[in-house]
């Protein structure tokens, strides 16, 4: 799923570890809090001061260019084309070090396992695998016994190798903070390093697999809210977080979802009390989502241009241009 109220969502009662610590230190002592994300849009920097409750906080901002980031979109016409296309990217890298994402665990099993068998070395990384599994995949592509590692956005947190020439998306992903965020694994030593992200054909004729796996996204987020609601009546009016995770599936991230649509309280960091009963999925919020990504997708604008734009950087946007980017190049931006 997406980050937020589902990833991690102890997360949200971080809040009430503040305001406990605070209600507990000798009058004497100061308590300094930071928070730091990596990537974070204007409506992500609200809801992170709201949930951490922050009053007047002082907010820095590094703008999420990337010089040595070439960004490119390339359509892929049908299944097969997709395929052709990445694997003329793969040969264009001369056996550099990269990393290819897809948006399911099944799809980067499929495509994992069909490229090793034309001599790639690679493996596919997912959630579903242990955590053994998963260090030893990572371990490995940092020392470069693979190539490229096949991965679902699980892939990632925590790992720095500097030298990844390319990153490719094989699909589409859902925000542009997941996009950001996974192109970002790529030049971290500053050199030259080339992105491509396939998308199908706008109208969904002759390929119609983007389209179906934004419907399936938005079904999935439908489904989390449906099994909130069934397990709910369930849930006491007021309780024992951790009670709740034991004995109701989904229980903590149930809490989580009231929490964020303001159904709920945290009494501190392990109870809390309901205040309503009533829950549904924004639909406002995740509509814009996808349309943001879709936009960044057509457009024909720098792209660089676009991500200043969308992470709240509008006066370095003004009359930017990277003169690196497939629309830079493709319409001579200068």
């Amino acid at each position: 799923m997406q980050w937020g109220e589902t990833f991690r969502p102890a997360y949200r009662r971080l809040g009430a570890v503040r305001q406990t610590l605070l209600a507990n230190k000798s009058p004497d002592t100061k308590i300094a809090i930071a928070a730091f994300t990596a990537t974070a849009n204007l409506q992500s920097q609200r809801i992170l001061r709201s949930v951490l409750q922050l009053k007047h906080p002082q907010i820095f901002c590094l703008s999420p260019y990337r010089s040595n980031l070439s960004l490119n979109i390339k359509i892929a016409w049908t299944p097969r084309c997709r395929q052709h296309q990445l694997l003329n990217f793969i040969k264009s890298k001369n056996n550099n070090s990269g990393l290819i994402y897809v948006r399911s665990r099944r799809d980067s099993e499929e495509l994992s396992q069909g490229l090793a068998s034309l001599n790639y070395k690679t493996t596919a990384y997912h959630a579903g695998l242990s955590p053994q599994r998963r260090r030893e995949i990572e371990n490995k592509w940092l020392e470069e016994i693979y190539q490229f590692v096949v991965c679902t956005s699980a892939f990632g947190l925590g790992i720095n190798k500097p030298n990844v020439r390319w990153v490719a998306h094989f699909q589409v992903p859902f925000l542009l903070s997941e996009y950001l965020q996974e192109i970002g694994r790529g030049g971290r030593d500053g050199k030259k390093t080339e992105t491509l992200t396939l998308i199908s054909e706008p109208t969904g004729w002759l390929d119609s697999s983007d389209q179906q796996r934004q419907s399936f996204f938005i079904k999935q987020i439908h489904k989390q809210y449906q099994q909130a609601r069934y397990h709910l009546k369930k849930i006491p009016q007021q309780g024992e977080i951790q009670a709740i995770a034991q004995n109701i599936p989904q229980g903590e991230i149930i809490l989580s979802l009231l929490h964020s649509r303001g159904k709920l309280e945290w009494l501190d960091p392990f109870h809390y009390r309901l205040n309503s009963r009533s829950i549904s999925p924004n639909l406002k919020r995740i509509q814009q989502a996808s349309n943001q990504m879709k936009q960044y997708l057509i457009t024909r604008h720098c792209r660089w241009q676009f991500l200043l734009n969308a992470f709240g950087f509008q006066q370095e946007a003004k009359k930017f241009y990277c003169g690196h980017c497939d629309n830079c190049r493709r319409y001579k931006y200068n």
